[in-house]
This record gives structure tokens, C-alpha cells and sequence, in this order.
């Protein structure tokens, strides 16, 4: 935070740097170059838009034009200030030319209509932050001081104390109320906050909405008319992609007998010297909430010498690589009535925004917002950066949740909202249900028993099999896809009329499911010849599946069982 520094001092900023002024911002602080600017874009859209400045004459340049009109209005007041200077200095109120003392100076029609507090004038010093230029971000602080001259207004006497506002001038003065050192006094002495001007302006039952609107106006439009040429110093001076500047503008702002804001002057270095308790208050919460606004980020040494070094070694790499990041022109811009998706420059671009807009504190943000789109027609050249976020903001909140939600590249899920059906459908359909259920057939405690069973659930069975461990034998057949587990205790079997065979569906039997991964024909553990000497076959009749078991059981070896391990049937056998 310091003075203004030389445009080629700008180039050693790195992106852990910030500082306070942009390159070419005194073309709003010079008094001479505010005027030029202004009375440019003045004759570039029309008197209609830039009509909140007096007109004004340069000299000596215009010496000629300000004579002749001196000459034919003898009865207006004109003020002369110094292109270039601060706390009222040089500030001289006119109504001839002979009484012009200096070579080079401004001098402006004097506002002989002012809107006045308890019968003296009153100007307004507002402090607004811009803190990018592309895309251009401006923010104005809620608080502000009101300053109010010690005489009460009139025009026909030339006395400073009557026409000038400055405290720096009005402190001198014989009337000068200090402010008291109780921090809650807004409105007692010369100097106000803009809290205590709203408080006497509601007692006085003037509605400031409109004038504030017209202060965001000015205020937008008087930096619109710099915008270009700091934006080309930038990108011609400052390498680094990160924003590493902002400034603080101190505005003074005149309001007229009607309501309407004028702008006498813009302070590139507002002082921030407190000469009360409510001055301390204002200043010290204003600098803490820019710092807080502007997001500065420690500065490690070693972190961004590595860094550097990653970014010098992948600029080799992307030098040669065919892959780009999808981008999109203006043109394609312009051209959607609404943002069907988002790239990957547009989401760092709208998430470096919201994150400065959480971050504000006791700032509003003037632009952009939903309805900037008006002020295309003020810049000099329409940019990317600027229209996405004038289309961004313009969508409902839904809508951006779901664009910032949404992977880069694509759109988002189109958002609707299902009907929801009526509570007396839902208990039709409620009692349909019950009433079905009522046909269908009941379980019995039998089958309840099974299924548990075949869900592992019950554990008195498991329990059982572990401390009864019979052998048990394993038989493969070629067509089956799991291994069978036989119980060799004898009991009274089932035969086919036909031949000596077992039906499947005859059989008690308990599958168990196979937690582990299933494995192909191939990869399954065959049956060596040891184990298993009988000889299997498998036939279909009708839709049950029969296994032959034509050999004798006493040559199996048992194997030990586990009961998590395969699919398993238990059966009785009796003989061969």
C-alpha cells in the first residue's frame, strides 16, 4: 500500500503480490484528465448519459472559450481548482476572468442549487474499490462521510467557509463543531456518516432510493470512461495471470437542490487519517475489509520458486502437445439467449468472483450484476470475460447451481420438478394393495424356517453342523455348476420305478450362497481320481434333473466341510 509507482514497476509483481493502484488510474485522479475523459465520452454517446458533470474549461488551452463565455453570462458563479491538487488548495469561487490569477488551471460552472443540511451545503465522499478490469469488478462501501460546511449557503458572499466542504478548510472556522468522541453520534457536528445522512433524511422524509441509483450510475459510468486504457496498461505491463491490483477511489459527489448527483472530484489516495473516533471507526474497518476483500495470500518463497520452475517445464510440454482446452469466441457468446454450458476458463472466471463477493464484508458490489448488461454500449471494446458473467448473473439461482454443478464442457440436467400425485390416489392405490395380499398364499413356519436358512440367518443350524460334523463327500457331475456336499448317514431313500436313482426335487436339501467370486468351468478345483472313484451322469426328464449314482459310497474319502465356502445339497443314501 503506497504511492503511485512507474508503469515498468509493475512488470516485477508476481501473483503473491498486491497493490494498491493500477497502471494509468490517474485518469480519473487528475482534476484536467477526469475532465477530458468524461467530456469524451460526452460527445461519444450524447449529453443524455454524461450529464453529471459541469462543464468545465482547461486552461490555457481553452482560455478563448472560457472568456467569451464569462463575457455573456456576467451573473454565474464559475469555481477554479488546480489540475492536481488535495484538501482545497488553490480552490478560488469567480464570476469574472480578470479574477483568474493562475495560467493553468480548471474552472467549472459552479452548482448554485445544492441540496443543503440545516441550511448549509453538504458534499459526500463515498469510497469505491475496483479490483479487476478484466472482467471489470466495482464495489462502493456501505459507510462514507458526510462533510458540511460551518457558514450557512449563500451566493452573494465569497467566503470559503460558505462554498467549500473540505474539512481540511471548515476546521479552521470560528463554527466548527468537532464530532463527538461517542462513536454512536452520526449525525452531531460537521461531519456525518452516510449511516446518520439516511437517519436525517427519513426524519425529513426524503426518499433516497433514486438518488442512490443515480450515485451507482455515475459512479459506474465515470470509470467506464478509464476502462479501456487501463486495461491495455495492464496486459501490457503486468505478466503475471493473476489479479495482483486494485484501488481505492475517493468520490465526491455533489447532490442539487432535485436530487441529482454530481461528481466534483476522484481521489486516486483518499486519506485515511482519522481525526475522530467515528473517522477511526469508518477507515479502519474500510482498510480491513479490503484486505479481506482482495484475498491476499502469504507469500513462501521456496513454494513459488517451485512453482515457477513446474510452470517453465510444462511450457515445454504444451508447446508440443495437440490438445487444447475447448474455449469459446465472443461471437458464440453473443449469439445464446441463455448459457447452455460452461467451460473451463468460464468456471475459474465465475468462482474467482463468487469467492471475491463472499468475501466483501461491508461492500456492495455495483457491477457486474443481473442488470449491468445496459453499460455494453459505454465500453470501448466488449470482452468475454465481462459478458459471461453479465449472462451468469443474469440466470435464476437454480439455473447457476446447476451450470457450476455440472462437469466442464457439458450442460447441466434440465431441471423440472415432478408433480406430485394426489394423497387420494395414493390411498387407492394403498388399499388395491392390501387387498391383493389378501389372496395370495401364507407362509408357514416351515417355509419361513427355509428361507432363513437359505439367508445364512439362522445360526442354531450352523451351530449344530459344527459340533455334529458328519463325513461328507463331494461329487461333481460335467453338466452341474457347483460342487455338491452328501451326508453318507444311511436312511430310507426314494427310487425311480425305472432305475436306481435319486430325484433332485425328492431331496432335502439347504443351498447356502457363495460369498466368494465366481470362477469359470476351467478354473474350478476339479476332483482328483483319489477322492472321487465313481462314475456320475446326468439326465433330464421333464423339467427335473436326475443324478445317476450307480457306484458304491465306501471308497469316497470325506473332506472337511466349511459351511460359507460352496453351494451344497444334503441327502440320504442307502446302498449302491
Amino acid at each position: 500500500w503506497g504511492l503511485h509507482m512507474k508503469p515498468n514497476g509493475f512488470r516485477k509483481l508476481n501473483k503473491y503480490q498486491k497493490f494498491n493502484h493500477f497502471p494509468g488510474s490517474w485518469g480519473l485522479g487528475r482534476k484536467d484528465s477526469l475532465h477530458k475523459n468524461l467530456s469524451h465520452m460526452k460527445r461519444m454517446h450524447g449529453p443524455k448519459h454524461y450529464d453529471f458533470f459541469p462543464q468545465s474549461w482547461i486552461l490555457p488551452n481553452d482560455k478563448k472559450q472560457l472568456k467569451k463565455e464569462m463575457a455573456s453570462h456576467s451573473n454565474k458563479m464559475y469555481i477554479v481548482k488546480p489540475k492536481s491538487s488535495c484538501c482545497g488548495r488553490g480552490i478560488k469561487v469567480v464570476r469574472k476572468y480578470s479574477e483568474v490569477r493562475r495560467k493553468a488551471a480548471i474552472v467549472s460552472e459552479y452548482i448554485s442549487r445544492p441540496m443543503t443540511i440545516h441550511e448549509a451545503k453538504f458534499d459526500l465522499r463515498l469510497y469505491v474499490v475496483m479490483t479487476s478490469v478484466d472482467p471489470l469488478r466495482i464495489y462502493l462501501y456501505d459507510e462514507g462521510l458526510c462533510r458540511i460546511s460551518t457558514h450557512k449557503y449563500t451566493t452573494k458572499k465569497n467566503s470559503r467557509f460558505v462554498h467549500l466542504t473540505n474539512y481540511s478548510v471548515n476546521k479552521k472556522s470560528k463554527h466548527f463543531i468537532k464530532p463527538p468522541d461517542d462513536t454512536n453520534s452520526e449525525n452531531l457536528g460537521h461531519k456525518w456518516s452516510l449511516t446518520g445522512l439516511r437517519k436525517y433524511w427519513k426524519e425529513q422524509g426524503v426518499n433516497d432510493k433514486p438518488i442512490w441509483a443515480a450515485v451507482h450510475d455515475l459512479i459506474i459510468k465515470t470509470i467506464l470512461s478509464v476502462e479501456g486504457k487501463i486495461n491495455l496498461l495492464v496486459k501490457k505491463y503486468i505478466k503475471c495471470s493473476e489479479n495482483v491490483c486494485f484501488e481505492l477511489f475517493g468520490f465526491d459527489v455533489l447532490i442539487d437542490a432535485d436530487g441529482k448527483p454530481f461528481i466534483l472530484e476522484v481521489n486516486n489516495g483518499p486519506s485515511l487519517s482519522s481525526s475522530s473516533p467515528m473517522d477511526k471507526r469508518i477507515k479502519t474497518s474500510l482498510v480491513s475489509d479490503i484486505y479481506q476483500m482482495v484475498g491476499v495470500v502469504p507469500y513462501e518463497r521456496k513454494k513459488f520458486k517451485a512453482e515457477k520452475e513446474k510452470e517453465e517445464s510444462q511450457r515445454l510440454f504444451t508447446a508440443t502437445s495437440s490438445s487444447k482446452p475447448e474455449r469459446r469466441t465472443l461471437v458464440e457468446l453473443q449469439k445464446l439467449d441463455r448459457l447452455d454450458k460452461l467451460t473451463e476458463e468460464d468456471r475459474q472466471v465465475i468462482c474467482e468472483t463468487q469467492c471475491e463477493y463472499d468475501r466483501r464484508g461491508a461492500f456492495q458490489r455495483i457491477f457486474p450484476t443481473a442488470n449491468t448488461s445496459v453499460y455494453n454500449p459505454f465500453f470501448s471494446s466488449i470482452r468475454y470475460k465481462n459478458e459471461i458473467l453479465n449472462k451468469f448473473l443474469s440466470e435464476s439461482s437454480s439455473r447457476r447451481r446447476a451450470l457450476l454443478n455440472a462437469s466442464p464442457g457439458k450442460a447441466p440436467r434440465r431441471l423440472f420438478t415432478r408433480k406430485k400425485k394426489p394423497k387420494v390416489h395414493a390411498q387407492l392405490h394403498h388399499s388395491t394393495l392390501k387387498k391383493k395380499t389378501l389372496f395370495k398364499k401364507t407362509k408357514t413356519k416351515q417355509d419361513r424356517a427355509m428361507e432363513k436358512l437359505s439367508q445364512g440367518v439362522c445360526t442354531q443350524r450352523r451351530r449344530y453342523l459344527r459340533r455334529k460334523k458328519p463325513s461328507k463327500l463331494r461329487v461333481a457331475t460335467p453338466s452341474s455348476e457347483h460342487l455338491y456336499r452328501m451326508d453318507s448317514t444311511p436312511s430310507t431313500p426314494s427310487f425311480s420305478p425305472e432305475s436306481d436313482i435319486f430325484h433332485e426335487h425328492e431331496l432335502e436339501s439347504t443351498v447356502q450362497p457363495n460369498p466368494r467370486p465366481r470362477r469359470s468351468l476351467s478354473a474350478r478345483r476339479r476332483p482328483s481320481p483319489s477322492l472321487l472313484s465313481m462314475d456320475t451322469s446326468v439326465t433330464h426328464v421333464g423339467n427335473s434333473k436326475i443324478i445317476d449314482l450307480s457306484t458304491r459310497f465306501g471308497s469316497m474319502k470325506p473332506q472337511p466341510y466349511h459351511p460359507y465356502k460352496q453351494h451344497s445339497f444334503n441327502f440320504s443314501m442307502y446302498g449302491s
